[in-house]
């Protein structure tokens, strides 16, 4: 049988609806030896060298390869461009112009139908950033003699590729995402390639969805084993990011709120990934690597403190989400604040130390010097602030009675903010946005501005502070000046 008719014979298993999971599975399995046997894909240290991007990393030839194996994944994303295919022909007069961006070693998603279509009808443009992984492409075009299907071969980072080509694209396939979209670069690559597809044109996979979830592990672990029948072991929380042809580079933070008492074992956050190749073909939870799900944390019910977690989507060199627990509000009647005393040292450098991680160096000296050194330090910058503020007044923060922060202020001419700190566990709980809030209200009662020093490095608490009304008004170096006038 010639290489083209047994590629044909299995694509025709990975298609047929007909077809059962075994058959599926050994079908995937024929394809990938079918094409290592013809790419001459080996197991060496070159075909298994990633490249990292700085937009995220093009993972190896080799196991760029192996996917092929994972039946589910391979046959829907086939029968998904296959009827794409069907609807390009029909939508676009001529010959359809396909882009593949990320065609790994075999264009496993697409040389297939050069067995179903003629060169007229259809063209590919393959493109990758590995060489290797071209090379052993040349060798699988050439064996099956389909160098007319061939619009050409482009080794390019896809993430920051410029259209050099003189055809129009009627459909653009790249499947180079991991679960949840992290470390690998669908979304940059998406985001740039999208604009270059034609009016009509089809973007595979059609759509991405992250959604947040709480699942039931215990349950989740009785559904996979087959003895859960019909309960359910996911807790939907809302979508959370959409990647599509109309998604840009612009991503904005989506608040997804948790409940604040859930019955039974859902205690474990997770990102799931919900994949539409194309129209009906779809993967959804557990169906393949791609759409594992992604452990964010673990709630513990009978002391949660979150009611909402914020998910914004990041380009980077290792992309992906990232989050930020948003915790109930403390009760403003539950914060006091108290004058330093004498009796409050101690406190006070507990605090310090809690506030500045930085410091955790000095646990490494030998001796038993630790906490002498760190109460030098402490010790040292409380005579400094003394000297530099004249008018300082220095506040213990107390929450139902139990000393939590401090806050330094030097109530001069113009109110100056000169530190705020809290306790790890009572951070971001709206007690910082209070006691600032009660500053600004005196400043205000005082006809004065209220300023402070921000470093850049700490860009929470620079966008705290501009949440709270501050402007920058110059730049120092490492830190930044910011001023309120409180209206």
């Amino acid at each position: 049988m010639s290489n083209q008719n047994e590629l044909n014979r299995i694509t025709d298993i990975l298609l047929s609806k007909e077809s059962d999971f075994g058959e599926l599975k050994r079908g995937a399995e024929e394809m990938y030896h079918f094409f290592s046997k013809i790419a001459m894909v080996t197991e060496n240290a070159a075909s298994k060298e990633t490249i990292y991007l700085p937009k995220g990393k093009a993972i190896a030839t080799y196991w760029a390869g192996v996917c092929v194996n994972e039946f589910m994944r391979t046959c829907t994303y086939l029968r998904g461009i296959y009827q794409a295919i069907l609807d390009c022909r029909k939508h676009f007069s001529g010959t359809v112009h396909i882009f593949y961006a990320g065609c790994g070693p075999f264009g496993t998603l697409l040389v297939p139908f050069t067995t179903f279509f003629n060169s007229d009808e259809i063209k590919i443009t393959f493109a990758d950033i590995n060489s290797h992984s071209l090379e052993c492409l040349q060798r699988v075009i050439h064996e099956l003699g389909i160098e007319e299907y061939v619009a050409g071969i482009i080794q390019d980072d896809l993430t920051e590729y410029k259209n050099k080509q003189d055809i129009p694209i009627h459909m653009m396939v790249t499947e180079t995402m991991n679960s949840a979209l992290q470390k690998e670069p669908q979304v940059a690559i998406t985001g740039r390639l999208s604009p270059l597809i034609g009016e009509g044109g089809i973007l595979i996979p059609e759509k991405v969805t992250i959604s947040a979830a709480l699942i039931d592990r215990a349950k989740e672990r009785e559904y996979i084993l087959g003895n859960a029948m019909g309960e359910s072991f996911i807790h939907s929380l809302g979508t959370v990011f959409t990647l599509d042809k109309e998604t840009g580079n612009i991503f904005e933070e989506k608040v997804i709120d948790v409940p604040e008492q859930l019955e039974g074992g859902y205690n474990v956050l997770c990102l799931m990934t919900d994949i539409q190749v194309y129209k009906e073909a779809c993967l959804t939870y557990n169906q393949c690597s791609l759409t594992l799900p992604v452990r964010v944390l673990s709630i513990d019910w009978n002391n949660n403190e979150i009611m909402g977690i914020g998910f914004r989507y990041q380009i980077s060199e290792n992309p992906g989400f990232v989050h930020r627990c948003i915790k109930k509000k403390i009760n403003a009647e539950r914060i006091f604040i108290e004058e330093v005393k004498t009796a409050h040292k101690e406190i006070l450098f507990h605090i310090f130390k809690d506030i500045h991680p930085e410091l955790a160096v000095f646990e490494s000296i030998p001796g038993g010097q630790t906490d002498m050194l760190l109460k030098h330090q402490f010790e040292q910058e409380q005579a400094h602030l003394g000297r530099e503020y004249q008018n300082l007044e220095r506040s213990i923060i107390i929450l139902d009675g139990i000393p939590i922060g401090y806050v330094y202020v030097d109530m001069g001419a113009e109110i100056r903010l000169v530190e705020i700190g809290l306790l790890e566990g009572c951070r971001r709980k709206g007690i910082g946005s209070h006691v600032v809030g009660d500053i600004l209200k005196k400043a205000k009662f005082q006809g004065k501005k209220v300023s402070l020093q921000v470093f850049w490095f700490n860009n929470a608490a620079y966008e705290f502070y501009k949440n709270m009304g501050f402007c920058m008004v110059h730049n120092n170096g490492p830190a930044c000046e910011m001023l309120c006038q409180p209206i």
